[in-house]
């Protein structure tokens, strides 16, 4: 009796623990990113210094779905104006936030570019799969040989959130 008392109570705080971090990671609302203050990045950000520029340039609102086999992010506009060389957003720097926490930073880079960067790159997808409302988030261009930071991709809390509002693929 008292052993199978002791399994009902051990099991009762193991599924109370369980529920209570599955509910800590939904507790964000959004997931928007933002530009830095840097205007061409080549090194590697450090998360905690970067400084952000006001609104959002991708508003949680915009994602219609996220792909994170592939990495591939689904905005409900054509995103084409991001790599057009007239508005100067090749090359700068991005931060991915849930709410006000920052939770991995990069640059966005055009496909063509012929260097590499150590940072998490947001880019256009190239593949035939792909629409002309899709971006892709690398780990180092061209590919993660040339990674050098912490990847936070598929941050547990943004794929919860994700999840949550069924824009999880």
């Amino acid at each position: 009796m008292k052993t199978t008392l002791f399994y009902l109570i051990f099991i009762l705080i193991c599924w109370g623990c369980t529920k209570e971090k599955s509910d800590n990671l939904t507790q964000f609302t959004e997931l928007s990113f933002y530009f830095t203050t840097d205007t061409s990045v080549r090194t590697v950000l450090d998360i905690d210094n970067i400084q952000i520029e006001g609104d959002p340039f991708i508003p949680y609102s915009e994602i219609v779905s996220y792909d994170s086999a592939r990495h591939i992010l689904e905005l409900d506009h054509r995103i084409d104006t991001l790599f057009d060389y007239t508005g100067n957003y090749d090359g700068r720097g991005f931060v991915a936030m849930l709410d006000t926490t920052k939770i991995y930073c990069g640059a966005l880079y055009s496909p063509i570019h012929s260097s590499t960067n150590p940072n998490i790159v947001i880019t256009l997808p190239c593949d035939e799969i792909s629409g002309d409302h899709c971006l892709q988030i690398l780990e180092g261009y061209p590919n993660e040989d040339y990674y050098a930071g912490h990847s936070d991709v598929n941050d547990p809390r943004i794929i919860e959130l994700l999840k949550r509002d069924h824009k999880l693929n």
